[in-house]
């Protein structure tokens, strides 16, 4: 597996075929919120310029780039991601933005970190984000982006767990909001709420810890 620097990007190559880092389906949220329009992961999180917010799964970086459009300059989001091949891809892949299509004002406010999403929670202060993001990969795909097959083989398959949850809660200061393909058992028991919106992801949200 190696990185390839070409002058469409950067991409991840290996034997399974070619991962480009691009904006994918968040250059169409972007080009909404120029629009005015509201994006549901912004709703559910009621992102406001300023905010701290951690992505604990990081992948492509898509939603934490849409949060770094909403927090501004004077926000800031902070990016774990556990799987080596992606940290890396992101990593170079963050420096070479197109400002036309992303200020990198607003990118630029991405810190990257390589580390196990839980574990580094465990580090974290109570309420040192305002919003803490998990989106984990879902056992069944369900977009048509054709680079997520590609993105499977290389993301952390770990599934959302309750663990996972309690841990993100006594670490956000407003919100916890996840992107899950179904509702599950213990979701109610913390806290978690389906948020509605039009967008083909589910997105839910659970309060912090009092």
């Amino acid at each position: 597996m190696s990185l390839l620097f070409t002058n469409d990007g950067v991409h991840l190559a290996s034997s399974e075929g070619v991962l480009k880092f691009h904006l994918g389906t968040a250059y169409i949220r972007l080009q909404a919120l120029v629009r005015g329009e509201i994006d549901p992961l912004l709703r559910a999180a009621e992102a406001v310029a300023g905010d701290r917010v951690l992505d604990t799964t990081f992948g492509l970086g898509r939603d934490a780039r849409v949060m770094a459009r909403a927090v501004g300059v004077t926000g800031q989001v902070v990016g774990i991601e556990s799987s080596r091949a992606l940290f890396h891809l992101a990593t170079q892949g963050l420096k070479q933005l197109d400002p036309d299509v992303e200020p990198t004002r607003s990118s630029g406010q991405i810190r990257l970190i390589l580390a196990d999403a839980q574990s580094y929670l465990q580090t974290c202060s109570a309420n040192d984000f305002d919003t803490v993001l998990i989106d984990p990969m879902f056992d069944t795909p369900t977009t048509s982006d054709r680079g997520f097959e590609l993105l499977r083989v290389v993301a952390n398959p770990t599934p959302l767990t309750e663990a996972w949850v309690h841990a993100a809660r006594r670490v956000a200061r407003r919100w916890v909001v996840i992107k899950a393909s179904d509702s599950q058992p213990w979701f109610s028991k913390q806290g978690l709420e389906w948020v509605p919106s039009n967008s083909n992801a589910g997105w839910y949200r659970a309060p912090a810890t009092t």
